[in-house]
């Protein structure tokens, strides 16, 4: 299931930025709030 959380994430990310570094801010917000990343 993490899998497919994953993989819908970067969906969701793809299709509301399309590359470069307008993309950093939203994988960072994803990847916290899903808790697989932490700010520090």
């Amino acid at each position: 299931m993490l899998l497919l959380e994953l993989f819908w994430s970067f969906v969701k990310i793809g299709f509301t930025s399309f590359g470069g570094l307008s993309m950093i801010p939203l994988i960072s917000s994803e990847m916290i709030s899903h808790g697989w990343m932490t700010a520090h």
